[in-house]
């Protein structure tokens, strides 16, 4: 029985934190980053960006409770506030809207600014921001760490959520890597199609926290 909570927990939380990272979705931003680099280069990118995203899901997964009883917000509040995040970022999604409208101006100023220097090309000046964060690993990712935080019963619950975050990771960068191909044989129209799908997923765990928050905030409105 304990095996199996901790394989639905496990699929539960990879589900949800590929369905709200839809990476994608962010294969046309990859391409667009390293265009005009070196295979080479923009395998270094990949890497980083994909270890880069690994390491921002285990710390909101391990240190998200503490950070929250430091600042004296409930579980209850944050989960609330994180699936009004989920929530939100899951409608653009429903309409076929790509990842870029994770950006803000200055951070899509910065970008270019980057892209027009690139004689001094650095992978980190795009594999950590914007590429990983807040492209793939953004609010809606960090949330789904820190909720599913809250399952963490055991230290073998713990290690297998970070052996499925690492199975994640590695797709992400086999998806990377073979990003030409996949955005070639999908197409415009596929990537949107499977964007679509994923917002359906991820508005549905989005209210699915907000229902649960509001049970634990307001037991009384919904305990006959």
């Amino acid at each position: 029985m304990l095996d199996q909570n901790i394989f639905g927990t496990c699929l539960s939380f990879f589900l949800a934190i590929f369905a709200i990272t839809n990476p994608l979705s962010g294969l046309t931003i990859f391409i667009s980053l390293t265009s005009g680099l070196y295979p080479k280069e923009r395998n270094q990118v990949a890497i980083l960006a994909t270890i880069s995203i690994f390491i921002i899901i285990i710390v909101s997964m391990l240190l998200g409770s503490y950070i929250l009883q430091f600042f004296g917000i409930s579980n209850s509040a944050f989960r609330l506030a994180g699936g009004l995040v989920i929530a939100n970022a899951a409608f653009p999604m429903l309409k076929g809207a790509m990842s870029n409208q994770k950006q803000n101006e200055e951070e899509r100023k910065e970008l270019q600014e980057t892209k027009a220097n690139e004689s001094n090309f650095q992978p980190s000046s795009i594999a950590v921001v914007p590429l990983a964060l807040p492209l793939i690993a953004g609010p809606g990712a960090i949330s789904t760490a820190v909720l599913w935080a809250e399952r963490l019963e055991n230290i073998w619950v713990l290690i297998a959520l970070v052996i499925t975050t690492f199975i994640y990771s590695v797709i992400v960068y086999f998806m990377f890597y073979v990003s030409p191909y996949i955005t070639r044989f999908l197409g415009q129209t596929g990537i949107n199609v499977i964007t679509r799908v994923m917002g359906l997923f991820m508005l549905a765990i989005g209210v699915q926290a907000i229902i649960s928050s509001c049970i634990d905030l307001m037991p009384s409105l919904f305990i006959k």
